[in-house]
């Protein structure tokens, strides 16, 4: 079991350094396409670990993505506040 869970833990970390490049739209679209088949029930009892991990892989990226672009825009809606205040 041991051994199973550490190559588990080495795809675990493959496929997230393969997605790190990936678009926002891009991990939706990835994220979307294995929901379908967890809906459709495609996918077989042996492989739905593999497909939940990387399901969670895929959420934990865009969030990343979407609080990067959060940070960004509150950051420029602070230097905006801090413009107009200088300019009173």
């Amino acid at each position: 079991m041991k051994h199973q869970d550490k190559s588990l833990q080495d795809q675990l970390l493959s496929f997230k350094k393969e997605i790190i490049s990936l678009s926002y739209e891009d991990t939706l679209e990835s994220l979307d396409k294995i929901l379908s088949e967890f809906k459709n029930d495609s996918i077989p009892l042996k492989e739905l670990q593999e497909y939940y991990v990387q399901a969670k892989v895929y959420l934990e990226h865009a969030q990343s993505l979407l609080e990067d672009v959060e940070q960004s825009v509150s950051q420029i809606d602070l230097d905006a506040l801090n413009k107009v205040s200088d300019k009173k």
